[in-house]
């Protein structure tokens, strides 16, 4: 996460809340260019703000330009404005291996059910 990385939350800890964030012009070797969640047994919740212009940076294998995540327990992601993001999969978002994705996420380009 070129912002925030989320990793290995034990279960002991409270759910994560990122909470009308700004995440602008950050960028991640892998996934995640604002926000990476790897490894967590705990949620974390992004409510609110913008993310814009964030990169993932290696094109060609690179995952989720704003938001990327693997093997992770539950992601929630409402409200949240998404610009111009790059990722060579999943320009502003990515996961792999999450057991839940809020389906609360509506954007309008995309139905995530």
């Amino acid at each position: 996460g070129g912002a925030e990385a989320f990793e290995d939350l034990p279960l002991s800890l409270q759910m994560v809340q990122l909470l009308s964030t700004t995440a602008s012009a950050n960028t991640a070797g892998l996934y995640g260019g604002a926000v990476s969640v790897d490894l967590s047994a705990r949620g974390v919740s992004i409510h609110r703000g913008i993310f814009s212009s964030n990169t993932a940076d290696s094109i060609d294998t690179s995952r989720g330009g704003g938001i990327g995540g693997q093997f992770s327990a539950l992601v929630q992601v409402t409200g949240l404005t998404m610009i111009g993001h790059r990722a060579g999969h999943g320009p502003a978002i990515w996961f792999s291996s999450t057991r839940d994705f809020d389906p609360l996420y509506q954007p309008t380009w995309v139905n995530p059910l």
